[in-house]
């Protein structure tokens, strides 16, 4: 039902970014945002997310061009000034032409663009406080190294430990325990 509604409504958010949203997207969309977002119904929930990508990625589009930006700034700045001069009607007549400036900014640079899976998850792991696959891999590596630090003597241990949780932490949900054990008196 939820991918229905968000089927239907594709196309004005398509039309308003100038972005592709295919239909694997949301899928993991709507798959995503169930599986993570408690506080909300869908497809509100999944509407937001959307929402939010495609304004992440609106807003990439226009930091890319470094040139045409200097010229959107000039525009805004004179706008500024004319309306704190009162003079709307040039503000107006600038206003328009910022709009018509931003617009082809965006299809120079976001012509075709699509959004990925990847998009989406990182706008969730944002609002959730979810680390991503990067973030997992990095909080990884230094894991053995400050387990090197604190444990003596047990790099043998320490690099099962660290492999197994490599094999399960980044492929897998499910949660992960070790049991360790030894004489009395060892921590």
């Amino acid at each position: 039902e939820t991918k229905e509604i968000i089927n239907k409504v594709k196309v004005n958010y398509e039309k308003h970014y100038d972005l592709k949203i295919s239909c694997d997207v949301i899928d993991k969309l709507v798959e995503l945002t169930n599986k993570y977002i408690y506080m909300q119904k869908n497809p509100d929930k999944s509407l937001d997310v959307l929402d939010s990508v495609c304004a992440k990625i609106s807003c990439q589009c226009l930091e890319n061009d470094s040139a045409n930006n200097l010229e959107l700034q000039n525009i805004i700045s004179e706008k500024e000034s004319c309306v704190k001069n009162n003079d709307y009607d040039n503000a107006m007549i600038l206003y328009e032409r910022e709009k018509m400036f931003t617009k082809k900014i965006k299809r120079k640079n976001c012509s075709n663009k699509r959004i990925t899976q990847d998009d989406i998850l990182d706008i969730i792991s944002q609002k959730c406080n979810i680390p991503n696959q990067k973030e997992k891999k990095d909080l990884l590596s230094s894991f053995k190294e400050r387990l090197k630090k604190r444990v003596i003597a047990q790099d043998n241990v320490i690099n099962i430990v660290v492999k197994t949780l490599k094999n399960k932490f980044i492929s897998s949900n499910h949660p992960i325990s070790f049991i360790f054990n030894g004489s009395s008196g060892v921590g």
